[in-house]
């Protein structure tokens, strides 16, 4: 895949907001699921309403989803949620696994965090609120469950039990 971008009509503020992050995201993860050996992002830097910073460097949305993705390596693995609002998507390399969820619903959701043969080592998400203050990623309390924020895009670490 030479490029790709969030949608094919540049005008608008959009491009650079919370949901266009999660579908980039969620491109990037069907791409390397799919196969792709390489892809590239459309624009690095601002160029109109495209980037993963602004002119200033301030972070969009887009730059925490890259952030998240690229501990996302390894063999894809089947895997599938029962609530339509959760994307999932896990990946195994050595003995670890990542677990990629985008809630794409505006209110929080609960996933069940437990896999077998695994422990859960790590937990970490974004929300548009999270870009706004330019803060760090919401560390998720470690547990058998954990409730998603509305509209955010959750990692979550796991290593193989001897």
């Amino acid at each position: 895949m030479t490029e790709y971008s969030l949608s094919w009509r540049s005008q608008g503020p959009h491009l650079a907001d919370q949901v266009a992050a999660l579908w980039a995201a969620e491109t990037t993860l069907r791409l390397a699921d799919a196969g792709a050996d390489v892809s590239s992002y459309f624009a690095i830097i601002a160029a109109g309403n495209h980037g993963l910073v602004d002119l200033a460097g301030i972070p969009r949305p887009t730059l925490y989803a890259f952030q998240q993705l690229r501990h996302y390596r390894g063999e894809a693995l089947t895997i599938r949620s029962s609530d339509p609002a959760l994307w999932v998507h896990a990946a195994r390399h050595a003995n670890t696994v990542q677990l990629l969820i985008t809630n794409t619903s505006t209110a929080p959701r609960p996933v069940a965090t437990e896999l077998p043969g695994y422990q859960l080592i790590g937990a970490k998400t974004f929300t548009q609120q999270t870009v706004a203050d330019e803060a760090d990623f919401i560390r998720l309390k470690l547990g058998p469950a954990a409730d998603l924020p509305g509209r955010s895009l959750t990692r979550l670490a796991y290593k193989r039990l001897p």
